[in-house]
């Protein structure tokens, strides 16, 4: 996958209702990588994502918690042929899942020199790093992680996303 590094702005501001003084909640900054081919937008997320939990919901090629011979079979070929270093001794998997709740309110924005555009959330990509057991029967999960992907509507140059739980005070919502 061909990315290239953007420098990434993530502005975030809290939809949890304030106490007696209103205070604004401070700008969040993330890095994020921009794929030239789809003009998607890959960036951490701002809110805590329980990524196993995703894998467990969202891997639709084997079952995590009980996969059959099959299953690990398929995952010793995968670790065999697309190792992650050179001893061979783990590999990675990914996964697809909706954005959580949480994460579509507010929202998120493409920051750059020239403007300010809104991103559209479209998934969360997940990764599981794992290793197989000593008797290589049972998957042995390692590593949970993953990002958020999103689309601004014209293709980004070296922009910055950005999250606000407001619209800026320019724009406008029919």
């Amino acid at each position: 996958m061909l990315l290239r590094t953007a420098w990434s702005l993530l502005y975030f501001f809290s939809l949890l209702p304030q106490t007696a003084a209103p205070v604004r909640p401070s700008p969040e900054f993330h890095d994020a990588d921009t794929d030239p081919k789809t003009g998607e937008v890959r960036f951490d997320p701002f809110q805590t994502v329980d990524w196993q939990q995703l894998a467990q919901r969202d891997l639709k090629d084997f079952n995590l918690r009980r996969p059959t011979p099959e299953q690990v079979a398929g995952l010793k070929k995968h670790l065999r042929d697309q190792p992650l270093e050179e001893s061979g001794t783990f590999a990675e998997i990914q996964f697809a899942s909706p954005p959580e709740t949480g994460m579509t309110r507010g929202f998120y924005y493409l920051l750059s020199g020239a403007d300010l555009q809104p991103l559209q959330l479209l998934r969360l990509d997940g990764t599981m790093r794992y290793t197989l057991s000593a008797q290589k029967t049972a998957i042995v999960p390692g590593v949970f992680f993953g990002k958020i992907v999103a689309k601004p509507a014209a293709p980004p140059a070296e922009d910055a996303p950005l999250w606000s739980s407001r619209a800026p005070a320019s724009s406008s919502r029919s």
